[in-house]
């Protein structure tokens, strides 16, 4: 399915599926955590910790298994590299998850909605690209995608803290907003390196 055989075929598809489908779903609590019409809970927050246990989980099952599969290093190293950034962006929301909480802003702000609405798209297209890792003309507008969400990403980060200096607020809220935004923007960091990954064994096994 990936082009590459990194361990048994149906062991690396399915800890990748996995590792996709719960980061799909921690970022999708994310956005009904920060809802923009004020729907939001705490609660949504609370279920992303034990999604990035399971993935901590299946990470360390995959590094294991793969020092004791008599594979290429190259190969071994690809596989580790998705299953490791997948599991990292999952650790990002939940930091992220776990700091909102501690924080406990008075309200949400249009960029930090929009940052976390971009986190959920990147995700989805992340999910879309990784089955097409060994078809180069079906990934490539998934690549081209993600690199525009990255993009926005910042952009929307750089109007976050520019509003943010001139807002006149206290400056604990000030250091407060900016910590979050910092950590919205780590996340969408993360994705677009798990997008690196793909597009490089992409290319390598075209």
């Amino acid at each position: 399915m990936f082009g590459v055989r990194l361990m048994p075929e149906q062991e690396s598809v399915t800890a990748l599926n996995r590792l996709t489908a719960q980061t799909e779903e921690a970022s999708e609590l994310l956005v009904k955590a920060l809802d923009r019409n004020g729907n939001g809970s705490k609660d949504y927050l609370l279920q992303i910790g034990p999604i990035s246990t399971e993935c901590n989980a299946i990470a360390q099952r995959v590094s294991e298994r793969l020092k004791h599969t008599f594979m290429s290093a190259l190969d071994r190293e690809d596989i580790y590299s998705l299953v490791m950034s997948l599991s990292r962006v999952v650790h990002r929301l939940d930091n992220f998850a776990a700091l909102f909480s501690s924080y406990q802003p008075d309200h949400c702000t249009p960029e930090m909605i929009r940052m976390v609405e971009l986190i959920r798209k990147i995700v989805w297209e992340l999910g879309q690209a990784l089955p097409a890792i060994d078809r180069p003309q079906e990934i490539q507008p998934r690549l081209e995608s993600i690199n525009r969400i990255h993009r926005e990403g910042r952009e929307v980060y750089r109007e976050g803290v520019g509003g943010l200096l001139r807002s006149g607020q206290p400056p604990q809220d000030l250091l407060m907003y900016r910590d979050l935004y910092k950590q919205l923007e780590s996340i969408i960091e993360n994705c677009e390196q798990v997008g690196s990954h793909v597009e490089r064994i992409s290319i390598k096994n075209a």
